[in-house]
Formats: C-alpha cells, sequence, structure tokens
C-alpha cells in the first residue's frame, strides 16, 4: 500500500479508523467511539492516543 503523507496529515479520527478497520481488526474503545457512547475525557484523550498509534503505522 502506498499512502501519502501529506494527506494522512490532515485526516480526521472517524477517516483513521474507517480506513484501519479495512485493514485490522477493531478496538473495544474504539468500538465505544464508533457507537457514539459518549466518553469522558481521560477516555478521549486515551482514544486520541490510539488514533494517533493508528495513523503511523
Amino acid at each position: 500500500m502506498k499512502v501519502n503523507k501529506q494527506t494522512v496529515l490532515y485526516w480526521s479520527a472517524d477517516n483513521v479508523i474507517k480506513r484501519w478497520y479495512q485493514l485490522y481488526s477493531g478496538d473495544l474503545l474504539v468500538d465505544r467511539y464508533v457507537s457514539e457512547e459518549v466518553l469522558d475525557d481521560a477516555t478521549m484523550t486515551f482514544f486520541n492516543e490510539i488514533v494517533s498509534i493508528m495513523l503511523h503505522k
């Protein structure tokens, strides 16, 4: 797979998740976000870290 790094820098969390799930299985926390569950601030901080990891893999 070829990735345009300039484009990826501007992807939303939803876009990163959608593309990640096309290649890999889900994550419990991300599944909660996708199902529109309200996440507290601490959980959202952790969620954003997970998305950042997804983006840089």
